[in-house]
């Protein structure tokens, strides 16, 4: 089924609607951290995300190997200093901030194209379609 300009409109408003209404909030446990030529997780793209995650496999005993036998530090030792943590807080918690992020970036991402589509949309309606809709704005703000 083909929908018409007026259709689409009121789709894609309804769905633009629906992503305002989530009240969506992200909240990085690393806000304050920045790593090192990559920069602060809830500030990068896609690109700075892998290579934030790259750079934090890089933190583990198999990286360093060669350095820990070049001067004699145990995996033992290595483990119980460091114990998965870069600037005091778990790995863990920054791929969990890393994903954070990816997930505001789609969001962002998507809230865009829903807009920019809509603003098409809306030039491309009949004069008709306008009034109608307008007049549909008004009767649900009267209701509610």
């Amino acid at each position: 089924m083909q929908l018409n300009v007026k259709q689409r409109y009121t789709v894609t408003q309804n769905e633009l609607d629906k992503l305002n209404e989530e009240e969506l909030s992200f909240l990085y446990v690393t806000h304050n951290k920045y790593i090192p030529k990559i920069g602060y997780i809830h500030e990068l793209d896609f690109k700075q995300l892998l290579e934030a995650k790259q750079f934090l496999n890089n933190t583990n005993v198999k990286h360093f190997s060669k350095e820990m036998e070049e001067l004699g530090i145990t995996d033992t030792e290595f483990e119980q200093k460091n114990t998965d943590k870069f600037l005091g807080v778990k790995i863990s918690i920054w791929i969990k901030d890393i994903k954070t992020r990816i997930q505001e970036l789609r969001y962002e991402i998507r809230y865009n194209n829903l807009l920019s589509d809509l603003q098409i949309l809306h030039r491309n309606l009949e004069q008709e379609d306008i009034k109608a809709i307008d007049l549909e704005k008004l009767s649900s703000e009267i209701i509610n």
